[in-house]
């Protein structure tokens, strides 16, 4: 299964990170926690919605 999340750098060109390369990149522990964190964020979120995005229509507002 794989998880793609927007990083915070990536506004403008939208890079995906996949959620299978957090694991041996060479990245220090608190920038995996980040990204872990952010997937279980936006694991429920609807295909396209931005990180930076504050409101989110849900199923029972529309």
């Amino acid at each position: 299964m794989k998880i793609e999340i927007y990083g915070k750098e990536s506004r403008r060109n939208f890079r995906k990170i996949n959620a299978s390369k957090l694991k041996n990149t060479g990245e220090n522990e608190k920038q995996i926690k980040y990204k872990k964190r952010k997937l279980h964020e936006l694991e429920d979120r609807p295909i396209g919605t931005l990180k930076h995005r504050t409101s989110i229509i849900g199923e029972d507002e529309i």
